[in-house]
């Protein structure tokens, strides 16, 4: 009951966030200009300097634990082509989907919501920088060549690609590639590790204001949620959400936590692992799918329904490991 209590406490704040978006649209207090500027600014912004800090707060050099990043690394790629192979061949009539669908099913929120599970149970752990550089950087590797491959395309009237769009999708997949160089996100990573291992410290002022500015990555990421999310058509879309949802967080972690336990994973690392597999979606991926232009329903439906259903998911996971005396 314990632990169901410490992950409600933080699942379902963030949901409720969601809901202050949805209602403060309504009225009209926000709109979707506000959601945009809000999407940008945590892209551009406020993600890469939280990733930044993840690192920063960590000596890698005496953490870092090559066993774990290599197990995180290989077990994010294999799920990112078997989701994205086994999509592409059974997502026939909501192809302009596919894109969010794979992206939701794979890529789960460990710089923020996993990071906020995993101190629930274990306090301050080296665990969620290590997380980082195994996952986060293919996370968003994948998603930038992923939701360019898989972009929409406008249709004309008799129902066939327009040639410029066709133009405009070559163009969008080359600039993913440059766009990976570029992504704020990766260069957070690449920057916060380098600074870890260098040894700098900041003065204290500049610390305060990094964690003050990352600390806006959440809440704006949700709102931004909440403003761009429309009950009908996410109801018309529910059927890609929920197999989303249950891929991310009971099927992923179904299939590789008995690996993780052969391979003699244990205690804190195996909660991790948990963690990893099974956290909710990243609000982020809204976010990245309204930059390609996609709707972002499928997105912001998965963001919320892996919310909710990981304080049950992971609860479950964590009772599961300690019964079996793995943890």
């Amino acid at each position: 009951m314990e632990n169901f209590i410490f992950s409600i406490n933080a699942t379902l704040p963030l949901v409720l966030v969601v809901c202050l978006g949805v209602f403060l649209k309504r009225i009209g207090m926000l709109d979707k200009t506000f959601g945009s500027r809000c999407d940008t600014l945590v892209f551009k912004v406020t993600l890469p300097i939280t990733l930044f800090n993840n690192l920063y707060n960590v000596d890698i050099r005496s953490d870092f634990d090559a066993k774990f990043v290599g197990f995180c690394a290989v077990v994010t790629i294999i799920s990112i082509a078997a989701v994205w192979i086994g999509g592409g061949l059974f997502i026939r009539n909501q192809r302009d989907d596919l894109g969010e669908f794979v992206q939701g099913s794979y890529r789960g929120s460990i710089a923020i919501l996993g990071n906020a599970l995993l101190s629930n149970v274990y306090g301050s752990t080296a665990m969620t920088p290590m997380m980082v550089i195994g996952s986060v950087p293919l996370y968003n590797i994948a998603a930038c060549l992923i939701l360019a491959l898989c972009a929409p395309m406008p249709v004309d009237a008799s129902g066939n690609a327009d040639a410029a769009d066709r133009s405009r999708r070559s163009e969008q997949i080359k600039s993913a590639f440059i766009g990976i160089l570029k992504n704020p996100i990766i260069i957070g990573i690449a920057i916060g590790t380098i600074v870890s291992l260098s040894g700098l410290r900041f003065p204290r002022a500049i610390e305060s204001s990094m964690k003050s500015v990352a600390s806006l990555t959440t809440p704006l990421s949700l709102l931004s949620i909440g403003i761009g999310f429309r009950g009908r058509e996410a109801l018309g879309k529910m059927n890609l959400s929920c197999i989303a949802t249950a891929l991310k967080l009971v099927i992923i972690p179904a299939v590789f936590l008995p690996v993780a336990i052969m391979l003699g994973f244990r205690g804190e690392a195996l909660i991790a692992i948990l963690i990893m597999l099974g956290s909710p979606t990243t609000p982020s991926a809204y976010t990245m799918a309204k930059s390609y232009g996609y709707e972002g329903t499928v997105s912001a439906s998965v963001v919320v329904l892996t919310m909710l259903g990981s304080a049950v998911s992971i609860t479950l996971g964590i009772l599961i490991l300690r019964t079996l005396g793995y943890v």
